[in-house]
């Protein structure tokens, strides 16, 4: 009995602290398919110390590209190729939207919620390039999502804390 209370007990914390932040939501062009592809990313200015996050829409289009030689004829150089199907993704949508509250504070990507702060990750070096990089602790995550509306459509980026 002990263990299920203890169980709701940790389930009830995880269910309250979770909090969901709309960051961006936008209107798109008509798109020819269903098949699109969000990709969201954490980007920390380090300069202002301000959160952003980078958000590029693609759709899966077929452009049409020679194959090999299909069938020839009986005369030299008289070869021809069939064009194929060749399936692309191509960009219809690229941003950058600047996220409220999320922030570094030394070298910690933090963001302040309703519920408190959370950490999401630490802003360090990588170990090959020694480029600057952002180390994600899975406690905040970006979703963003393509909904039909009508004549056009939307795209909604959200932001999950844990």
């Amino acid at each position: 009995m002990k263990k299920f209370l203890f169980a709701a007990l940790l389930l009830a914390t995880t269910i309250v602290n979770a909090e969901v932040i709309t960051v961006l939501e936008a209107d798109l062009s008509v798109l020819r398919t269903r098949r699109t592809n969000v990709e969201t990313r954490f980007h920390m200015d380090t300069m202002t110390r301000e959160g952003y996050v980078k958000i590029n829409v693609s759709e899966e289009r077929y452009v049409y590209s020679g194959g090999p030689y299909d069938w020839c004829t009986g005369m030299p150089g008289r070869c021809y190729s069939r064009p194929y199907r060749q399936p692309t993704y191509v960009t219809i949508y690229s941003t950058t939207a600047k996220v409220q509250n999320l922030e570094l504070i030394d070298n910690k990507v933090v963001y302040h919620g309703r519920d408190g702060d959370v950490e999401c990750g630490t802003l360090g070096v990588s170990r090959v390039l020694r480029r600057p990089t952002l180390y994600l602790s899975g406690k905040c995550e970006f979703t963003g999502k393509v909904f039909s509306a009508g004549t056009h459509s939307k795209v909604v980026v959200t932001l999950k804390t844990k």
